[in-house]
């Protein structure tokens, strides 16, 4: 059975849900690459387990999302702070894509083939597609 990797549940993950279809071409995109790396790294009972699929497509969901905030943060403007008065608003200095990259790893480690698991699964996804 495939990965389910629906757009919409990648874009609320990222806090981007309402946005229309302004970032969906591009998640869209980054889920079919993810998918096809994850059909081949994962073993073939975990992905024909229906029982498994939901665990095994939010571990994935994760780690879409996760990359796909990285590229957002490398957006011209996005980590500018913006200052009025006494009222200063800035990005978050905490990171959240390493909290959802960390989830689904942890979401998926049972599930992969053992030759495919990464020393440091930090280094797969780390949002360098732009």
């Amino acid at each position: 059975m495939p990965i389910s990797l629906p757009t919409d549940r990648i874009l609320e993950r990222c806090g981007l849900a309402g946005t229309g279809t302004t970032y969906s071409t591009r998640v869209s995109s980054l889920a079919g690459e993810f998918a096809s790396a994850f059909n081949a790294m994962l073993l073939s009972s975990a992905l024909e387990d229906e029982s498994l699929t939901w665990a095994i497509s939010q571990g994935v969901i994760d780690l879409i999302a996760a990359d796909f905030v990285e590229i957002l943060r490398r957006e011209p403007g996005a980590t500018d702070v913006i200052t009025i008065g006494d009222l200063r608003i800035e990005p978050s200095p905490y990171s959240t894509a390493e909290q959802m990259r960390q989830r689904g790893w942890a979401r998926l480690m049972p599930f992969m083939k053992r030759d495919m698991i990464p020393e440091d699964p930090r280094v797969f996804g780390t949002g360098d597609r732009g």
